[in-house]
């Protein structure tokens, strides 16, 4: 009787007790042992890049390629809260529906509006949460905060007590509970001059108020439009852009992952593989060393990081060198896959997946939804990952 003629609970239960070098050999044998592999390790047997057409409004291609960062996912609905000089206005997506049609939807607003781009949104339940950003009027960041609910699209701008977060733009918003959201890094001014940010505070809905932490030494660094993605109790913090010496903004030059224990208050770092052997200085307790170098995302911005399986998964993106020295073909369709707790790096190909800046959304068990920019055309996409 041959492996592959077992059932698949019988093929995982003796894949879990092989090592990983020992899964590999094995899944290098036939071709239904590397999908079932795929499957055990990722689970995705053969992911493939599934283009979804979509017509774009004429009055929508422009809103949508200056805040399709700033959607969120609701019940299969995507939300891109749009907060122009004019009005505000939300456009919809059905994602789960066979013919996919935009919606532009007015919003009503209800307290004082200010119209900005770059700003940090998050959702809980049906509510979408938007903070900071660039005021379109006076061309400075804000420290604004709004609410708005999905079921009846009324904006409203919510009250802050104590005292508030620098203002800022690129930066990230994550619900961390049911009450609570976190807003970390971005850019702010200082005499008109744009410097990245490492701070970072907590917003409590019900006493609508900031929690404001203190610089500690074990903190990330300074950085804007980076990634942020909430698993378990700990939030990852990955990629993005520094501005530098000059003034001009680059990849950020750090590759590894912060981790921050929203119940602890404690920070920690995975660094990227074998960056212990590059240094030979002491490192902190803090940082955490990551096997599989080859896997390793490096740096980037523009990617897309969401959780699966309670692991990370980051694709898409720009990096330092723009792909041209990879030894790979076609190296941005690997999706890089970290898992915390075995401290791993692994990857798998996502055959057809065009070159873009992007964000991601789980949809099904076993299906991604993605919508960004595409590298050589800058023209606003979507698609589906899935087997």
């Amino acid at each position: 009787m041959s492996l592959t003629s077992l059932p698949f609970e019988i093929i995982g239960r003796i894949f879990d007790y092989l090592e990983l070098p020992d899964l590999v050999d094995c899944s290098l044998t036939c071709r239904p042992l590397h999908w079932f592999f795929n499957f055990h390790q990722y689970g995705l047997f053969r992911p493939l890049w599934h283009n979804v057409p979509c017509q774009i409004p004429n009055n929508g291609v422009s809103d949508l390629r200056l805040y399709y960062r700033n959607a969120v996912m609701i019940d299969a609905t995507l939300y891109i809260v749009v907060l122009s000089l004019n009005s505000p206005t939300c456009w919809q997506l059905r994602t789960n529906e066979k013919n996919l049609e935009w919606l532009c939807i007015p919003v009503k607003v209800f307290g004082q509006y200010r119209p900005v781009k770059y700003p940090a949104t998050s959702s809980i339940s049906n509510q979408i949460y938007i903070h900071g950003g660039i005021d379109l009027v006076t061309g400075q960041p804000t420290n604004a905060l709004y609410e708005l609910s999905v079921n009846n699209m009324h904006l409203r701008t919510l009250s802050q007590s104590n005292v508030l977060p620098r203002p800022r733009s690129m930066h990230t918003l994550n619900a961390i509970d049911r009450n609570r959201f976190m807003i970390y890094g971005g850019q702010c001014f200082t005499n008109d001059r744009p410097y990245d940010c490492r701070d970072y505070a907590i917003y409590d809905i019900t006493n609508k108020s900031w929690t404001i932490y203190n610089p500690v030494p074990n903190i990330p660094y300074a950085r804007s439009l980076h990634l942020t993605v909430l698993v378990r109790n700990a939030l990852y913090i990955y990629g993005g852009q520094q501005i530098t010496y000059v003034g001009l903004s680059e990849i950020h030059n750090d590759d590894g992952i912060w981790a921050y224990d929203t119940q602890n208050n404690q920070w920690r770092k995975y660094l990227s593989p074998n960056i212990e052997q590059s240094t030979s200085f002491r490192l902190p307790s803090e940082w955490i060393s990551t096997t599989g170098r080859k896997q390793s995302p490096g740096r980037r911005v523009g990617a897309a990081m969401v959780c699966f399986r309670n692991k990370i998964v980051i694709f898409g993106g720009s990096t330092t060198d723009n792909w041209e020295r990879s030894q790979v073909e076609k190296p941005w369709e690997y999706m890089k896959i970290f898992s915390a707790s075995k401290r791993t790096w692994e990857h798998i190909r996502i055959r057809g997946l065009p070159r873009m800046q992007c964000v991601a959304f789980t949809s099904g068990r076993r299906e991604f939804f993605v919508i960004g920019e595409n590298a050589n055309t800058g023209e606003i996409m979507m698609g589906r990952i899935f087997d």
